[in-house]
């Protein structure tokens, strides 16, 4: 948790979305200079789900769709990001 115990530290997202880019734990510490066991504790601790292709496919297909849907209504979606 943060410093004022909302959500995780910035160095916590870090591991968190290596995680989520399906590296492994001992790759993720090497990535980012932290100890193998605090990225460990970290994934345990947050309770980051294993990543799979369905996530992966799915969340690209979610992204494919808002990509879609802002350049066909842009009037109603916002700028694209």
């Amino acid at each position: 948790m943060s410093t004022y115990g909302h959500g995780p530290t910035r160095r916590e997202q870090r591991v968190l979305d290596l995680w989520e880019q399906n590296k492994k734990a001992a790759e993720i510490a090497e990535i980012t200079g932290l100890d193998l066991r605090y990225v460990q504790q970290v994934i345990s601790n947050l309770g980051a789900p294993v990543p799979d292709a369905w996530h992966a496919s799915a969340r690209f297909g979610s992204q494919s769709l808002i990509a879609a849907i802002r350049r066909h209504h842009p009037d109603r979606c916002g700028a694209a990001s």
